[in-house]
C-alpha cells in the first residue's frame, strides 16, 4: 500500500525506516542510454532491486535538466561536435541546458 507511508530518496539515509514505503529516483537519459537507439538498462534495473530488496516500491524520474547539475544528455551526444548545450543560471546556481535544436 504506496499511499499509507513516506517516500524518500533511494540515495537517503533513511531509507530502511520502517514507516518509508516508497523511494524517489531520478534518472538522466544517459544513465540508460549508450548510443543512438541504444539502451543499457542494467544500472536502473540494479537500483530497482536494491529497493525492491527493501519491500518498497519506485517513483521514477527521468531528466535532461536539474538545477545545479550538468545536462542529463547521454555522454554520445554530447559528445558529437554540433551539439551546443548552453550553461546559465537556475534558481541562483550555475545549471545545464540540452541543445534543443540538435536533431538528434
Amino acid at each position: 500500500e504506496p499511499f499509507t507511508g513516506l517516500v524518500v530518496w533511494d540515495s537517503s539515509e533513511h531509507v530502511e525506516l520502517p514507516f518509508v514505503t516508497m523511494e524517489y529516483a531520478y534518472i538522466t537519459y544517459g544513465d540508460v542510454s549508450n548510443g543512438p537507439a541504444t539502451w543499457d538498462w542494467s544500472g536502473l534495473d540494479k537500483r530497482l532491486d536494491q529497493i525492491a530488496a527493501r519491500g518498497h516500491q519506485a517513483v521514477l524520474r527521468f531528466h535532461d535538466t536539474y538545477v545545479g547539475k550538468t545536462s542529463g544528455a547521454p555522454k554520445w551526444l554530447k559528445a558529437k561536435k554540433e551539439y551546443r548545450e548552453t550553461k546559465g543560471k537556475s534558481e541562483g546556481k550555475t545549471t545545464w541546458f540540452p541543445d534543443w535544436s540538435s536533431e538528434e
